[in-house]
């Protein structure tokens, strides 16, 4: 689910039957829109997908509210800038005594997941489980592709596969009773699957001692071997060669550490040598359960 706008309705904005209003509502990256505006773009395997409000889309509720009023759709798409139509009324009209600031946000279902709860005899619903033991177990089932996965897992503010940056949260809405109780959860991550692959382009580098050259390393999970974006990167360096006290791997710039690969699943290393002619060292790149191996020689 990806996040078109927010805001908080707060004094001078309403919740009120049927109708949303917010005085300033903004992108995930805090820029000021209206709800006739507010746009978010997608990179998909087919190019970019232009997205604004549509009917259908959810309309959440966060923390300052009541659980029935927590989820709601969007009606139409809206007409006036700063007033936003749901499918159902509000059970409250906000802010009020108890809920001063109301949280909210617009999403809409453009990731292609999919729930399914568990019933009684153990078959599988789409929407639906049933209540053992005070639990209900689903299953998500999601896409996984360079487009999608990573999505939700702690990457929304530097996930440029949607601009804004900062629009790919993930939100799992789960209701019982009617509706009255409902549950609103964004940790949910689209998770690739372990039994990585790194891979440097070249099994062997040389590099002229005062000099750096750079080393491009791609990652692939253990599944359908899918190239995982933004995902944690480590280094491990093994000190048999005699140059490894000599050598220095570090992002482009040539000062910060490299952190995560980018948004191809791939990182560029940028390997310094300041030792003898001659000397040369093996380095291990560690990226989730995987790790490549490259032999950098000192010219």
């Amino acid at each position: 689910m990806y996040e078109i706008v927010n805001g908080m309705i707060s004094p001078g904005d309403a919740i009120s039957g049927s109708s949303l209003m917010d005085t300033n509502p903004t992108l995930a990256d805090g820029t000021p829109t209206q709800f006739t505006t507010a746009t978010i773009i997608r990179t998909t395997t087919q190019g970019s997908d232009f997205r604004s409000i549509q009917p259908n889309d959810m309309v959440l509720l966060f923390n300052y509210a009541a659980q029935a009023d927590k989820r709601r759709f969007v009606a139409a798409a809206p007409s006036l800038s700063n007033t936003l139509d749901v499918t159902s009324a509000y059970s409250q009209d906000y802010p009020n005594a108890t809920y001063t600031n109301s949280e909210y946000a617009v999403a809409a279902s453009m990731l292609g997941a999919s729930i399914a709860g568990v019933q009684e005899d153990g078959t599988l619903t789409p929407g639906i489980a049933t209540i053992r033991d005070g639990l209900a177990t689903f299953y998500i089932t999601y896409p996984a592709n360079l487009y999608t996965i990573t999505s939700g897992c702690g990457i929304s503010a530097i996930d440029t596969r949607i601009a804004p940056v900062g629009s790919s949260r993930v939100y799992v809405v789960a209701r019982h009773g009617g509706g009255t109780l409902t549950t609103i959860d964004d940790t949910f991550c689209f998770a690739p699957i372990a039994g990585f692959t790194v891979e440097p382009t070249h099994d062997s580098v040389q590099v002229a001692s005062g000099s750096t050259t750079d080393v491009s390393v791609c990652v692939r999970d253990g599944g359908d071997t899918i190239r995982v974006p933004f995902y944690p990167i480590s280094f491990a360096a093994k000190t048999d060669g005699d140059a490894a006290g000599s050598l220095t791997i570090l992002d482009t710039d040539g000062v910060t550490v490299i952190d995560r690969t980018n948004v191809n699943g791939c990182f560029i290393a940028r390997v310094g040598a300041t030792g003898a002619s001659g000397d040369s060292a093996t380095f291990t790149f560690v990226v989730g359960d995987g790790s490549g191996e490259i032999e950098v020689n000192v010219q």
